[in-house]
């Protein structure tokens, strides 16, 4: 069944769909939606101290369901197996064989944070574990049970890493030439360079070396 709201036909080469689309401007709509929800998620949140709670998770999947609504009121003339159907109806069927992803199911998995597992069902808040310091950030990694503690975090960020590489390949570069600078004036250091070698040699110190 086409769309109920503004409806254009493409017609489909591979025969998988009926060929009707919703009109470009409720599929604009739908585009930044999605991009807004993977905006939300996106880890650059946390670099911009952005809070996520499952409120605002809500609030933008009843969004994007009023969206859909729109073009296909009651979900009408959608299939179910369009993944979006699924989402929305909560109809996703989770098999870590069958799908091949590195998806974990809740109960599956479990939780590290410095080198701690955080027990499930034991009543306990994140702030039970390691207070209630706001300013302290914490690097949580899901895992599955049994699979022991994860790989961990770097104790210096990518970005710092090619700084201090940049710094030490630039300090070798100056001892390579300072080294070089050096070798250039080793003749003033041997003995027939001196101008009192005649003077040292009258008063018998011809052999003679000072050390500093």
């Amino acid at each position: 069944m086409p769309p109920q709201v503004g409806t254009r036909q493409v017609k489909d080469e591979s025969h998988y769909r009926t060929g009707w689309l919703i009109s470009e401007e409720m599929t604009q709509q739908m585009l930044d939606q999605a991009m807004k929800m993977k905006e939300l998620i996106h880890k650059s949140s946390v670099t911009q101290k952005r809070f996520l709670t499952k409120a605002i998770l809500t609030e933008q999947l009843d969004i994007t369901r009023g969206l859909m609504m729109m073009a296909y009121p009651g979900f009408h003339g959608l299939g179910k197996w369009e993944p979006i159907w699924v989402i929305l109806e909560n109809q996703e069927e989770h098999d870590e064989k069958m799908d091949l992803t590195d998806d974990l199911s809740t109960e599956n998995c479990t939780l590290w944070c410095v080198n701690k597992e955080l027990q499930k069902g034991a009543g306990k808040l994140f702030s039970d574990y390691f207070g209630k310091n706001e300013k302290s950030k914490m690097v949580v990694k899901a895992t599955k049970k049994g699979g022991g503690a994860p790989v961990r975090e770097p104790l210096i960020d990518e970005e710092t890493h090619k700084k201090m590489l940049s710094f030490y390949h630039k300090k070798t570069e100056e001892a390579k030439k300072l080294e070089e600078a050096d070798e250039g004036d080793h003749h003033m250091n041997s003995a027939w360079a001196s101008n009192n070698q005649l003077k040292s040699q009258l008063h018998g110190m011809g052999d003679t070396k000072w050390k500093f």
